[in-house]
């Protein structure tokens, strides 16, 4: 036993309650948990992404369907877009899918883990992240985990919010690095607490975020794969498909007892605008 091993947060949830689960095992998505879609739709093309995220809620017919079931593990696929469905997708090159809380699920404040294996592959940009229910005030983002797909041994942190000019502030992508995350399924996984974002990989804490501007807002819960963009960059020939995001589950706890007082909303926040802070991911809010 190395005694100078980080500790992992095992009995943390003691005290949390599960709130919102999916264990994927049902061999179909549940359409009563999960939205196929952002809010603003399909047709609308943010951070030049390439790819189309099929809303199988909406247009079960639309010739593709991005989710699989294999083994009690949801797996949203990526394939470039055959031709005949090219006009169908806006002409986006790549096919995805996403899932959403949305309409079923919100909260603040929480546990929120999924456990998952990520595609590699240039161009591949999965995710796991909350995002801020109502688009209003600070539109809050916490990205749990990014993964750019040809890094293989690198995924991402990144917290997000709009100061009242309406300039996107965000913390610093922080990497957590070491390992093959496309060799096998790991946790990913936030405590997300008034004024505190505590990361965790596998149980074990690697970057936390405290700041006055932490999301004190309704948040929801989103897994997607996209592809290209100015952060992850355009498949290539090397690129395999179909990409493969394969989730075990998602789950959501709350703590039962009371939270510590959050800091005052107009604290003073030490993180700088997303335009001076190098290499850190983009945010998302609707056009």
């Amino acid at each position: 036993t190395d005694p100078d091993a980080k500790q992992t947060n095992e009995g943390m949830l003691d005290d949390y309650d599960l709130v919102f689960s999916d264990e994927f095992d049902t061999g179909a998505l549940d359409i009563s948990k999960w939205n196929t879609s952002f809010l603003w739709g399909p047709d609308t093309i943010i951070n030049r992404e390439e790819q189309y995220y099929v809303d199988i809620a909406r247009d079960p017919d639309f010739g593709f369907d991005p989710f699989t079931f294999e083994n009690g593990t949801l797996v949203i696929n990526s394939v470039p877009t055959p031709p005949s469905l090219r006009e169908k997708a806006n002409g986006q090159p790549y096919l995805s899918g996403m899932i959403t809380s949305y309409d079923a699920f919100k909260f603040t404040y929480g546990y929120v883990e999924a456990r998952a294996r990520v595609p590699f592959g240039k161009g591949y940009w999965p995710a796991f992240w909350l995002l801020n229910a109502y688009y209003v005030d600070e539109m809050p983002e916490i990205d749990i985990m990014e993964f750019i797909g040809d890094n293989q041994d690198v995924v991402y942190h990144t917290y997000h919010y709009h100061d009242a000019d309406g300039t996107l502030r965000s913390t610093e992508s922080e990497p957590t690095p070491g390992i093959d995350y496309t060799a096998g399924f790991h946790t990913y996984a936030v405590d997300w607490r008034p004024g505190l974002i505590v990361y965790y990989i596998d149980g074990i804490e690697v970057h936390r975020v405290s700041d006055a501007k932490v999301s004190r807002q309704d948040m929801y819960v989103i897994a997607n794969t996209a592809l290209g963009g100015w952060w992850a960059g355009s498949p290539d020939e090397s690129t395999p498909f179909p990409g493969r995001y394969e989730i075990d589950y998602i789950r959501v706890y709350r703590q039962t007892r009371p939270y510590a007082t959050a800091p005052l909303s107009d604290g003073e926040s030490d993180i700088e605008p997303a335009s001076t802070v190098p290499g850190a991911s983009p945010a998302h809010r609707p056009p």
